[in-house]
């Protein structure tokens, strides 16, 4: 008898009716005022670097103190820097950590700043490396060690480096240097030769830190940090420089600068004449900067 009592109870058990579930409660007065619950977006896209104004590079005013404002009416200027912004940083208002020969220190002097107030935006490292009267520091690798050193400690900031006139220069940086992806490349354009007006236009000279970078494997969006249309040139020419270097792919143009002040003789680079009147390279820059309502080509 136990051998067939243990098949009938299963199959009394699977026979039975099942539980039915329990109906749903019904709504509270604290239900029925509950607002359904609010789902964010994961990411959420960053402000941009620069803001874009117009079709092409934006405009930046190197060591300028001065008519900032016109410079920001007549060319729709966003940024500004000389050798007092570190101290001063602001969304307008870009630091530069310099190395003048004979003040070394002031390199960490100018970066622990930084750090101290948790700096986030925009840093030029370095003028002019590759000049003696300048930031001289002789060696690219050590332009590249600084360039390191400079990122441990703002991790958070947005460099633009090596700022330097000399390609070979910028070359030999990039043999050393591993730059972030978030990082600008800097260059100066200059002309040197003398007899000559114009020994190489922004066009060519941008072609060769073009192919230097490309050497390099080197992506980063690219800033003219300085460059000065002399006041000696014809307006033709002045036109011509000024149309090739807005013509770039540049992110951003620094034009020195908007007056020199009480710099004498001067600098010769003038973009403002006493009482904010144009120079010849101040004409040339307003009459090639793209209006700020068009669309700008670059994200």
């Amino acid at each position: 008898m136990k051998y067939w009592l243990l098949p009938a109870l299963i199959l009394l058990v699977a026979c039975s009716p099942q539980p039915q579930p329990l109906p749903a409660p019904l709504p509270t007065a604290e239900m029925a005022v509950a607002q359904p619950p609010l789902y964010f977006p994961i990411a959420v896209k960053s402000a941009p670097l620069v803001a874009d104004q117009r079709v092409g590079p934006e405009v930046c005013m190197a060591w300028s103190g001065q008519y900032l404002d016109a410079a920001q009416r007549d060319f729709g200027s966003q940024l500004y820097y000389h050798s007092a912004t570190w101290r001063v940083p602001s969304v307008t208002a870009v630091p530069i950590v310099r190395a003048r020969p004979g003040q070394r220190e002031d390199i960490a002097e100018q970066l622990l700043y930084l750090k101290s107030i948790d700096w986030r935006g925009l840093v030029l490292l370095a003028n002019e490396p590759d000049m003696p009267d300048q930031d001289a520091i002789a060696q690219p690798r050590d332009m590249a060690g600084l360039y390191w050193y400079a990122t441990q400690l703002l991790p958070n900031a947005t460099f633009v480096t090596p700022n330097t006139i000399s390609i070979q220069y910028l070359d030999q940086f990039l043999d050393y240097a591993t730059l972030r992806s978030k990082d600008r490349v800097g260059v100066h354009v200059y002309q040197g030769a003398a007899g000559t007006a114009v020994h190489t236009w922004p066009a060519v000279w941008l072609q060769n830190v073009e192919r230097v970078l490309a050497q390099h494997g080197v992506h980063n969006a690219l800033w003219i940090s300085e460059v000065g249309i002399d006041e000696a040139w014809s307006q033709l020419i002045s036109d011509r420089y000024a149309r090739e270097l807005f013509n770039s792919r540049a992110e951003v143009v620094c034009v020195y600068t908007t007056t020199c002040g009480n710099w004498l003789p001067g600098c010769g680079y003038d973009l403002y004449k006493s009482g904010a009147a144009l120079t010849t390279g101040g004409n040339a820059l307003k009459s090639v900067v793209r209006p700020a309502d068009q669309q700008a080509a670059y994200p």
